[in-house]
């Protein structure tokens, strides 16, 4: 295991490169993705931006019908960071929503979609790496908001 290397990283450029990396799947279902973005320099690893960003975003993808949009918010409240993806999706049920974040959990075992279950472990891990928060809100059949609070401290 390596201690990562923070440095300052331009997050919205990160999450720019996510975007594309992701394009051909959204597109692939002819899914809109609505991006508001400031313009937000952090101390971090830029690895564990691009981790932070991709998982809550393909999962957006994978789980939202044709047609549907997402957006995409990346902003600097105060000292904070804040990040969040609203999707128009399939929905978690209330009783598995408490465990979307746990390691290899998965709702449904038998989801045409594969997944190992550690996309939203792995955000989870970054977010308390960096003292941050994390909040689901989601209603079945109308979709899921994810968002991510992540305090903007200065390195001494």
């Amino acid at each position: 295991y390596q201690e990562s290397k923070r440095i300052n990283v331009r997050v919205d450029v990160k999450l720019k490169e996510v975007l594309e990396t992701l394009k051909p799947l959204a597109d692939a279902k002819n899914i809109i993705i609505d991006v508001d973005l400031h313009t937000i320099s952090f101390v971090s690893d830029p690895l564990d931006m691009i981790k932070l960003f991709k998982n809550p975003i393909e999962n957006a993808i994978k789980y939202s019908p044709e047609k549907s949009k997402i957006h995409v918010q990346l902003h600097q409240i105060d000292q904070t960071l804040m990040f969040q993806v609203i999707d128009e999706g399939y929905g978690i049920p209330e009783q598995f929503q408490p465990r979307v974040f746990e390691r290899f959990y998965r709702i449904e075992k038998d989801r045409i979609q594969g997944g190992t279950g550690l996309g939203l472990a792995i955000v989870k891990h970054i977010v308390l790496k960096y003292d941050g928060s994390y909040s689901l809100s989601s209603t079945p059949n109308e979709g899921t908001s994810i968002t991510i609070h992540i305090p903007m401290k200065k390195i001494k």
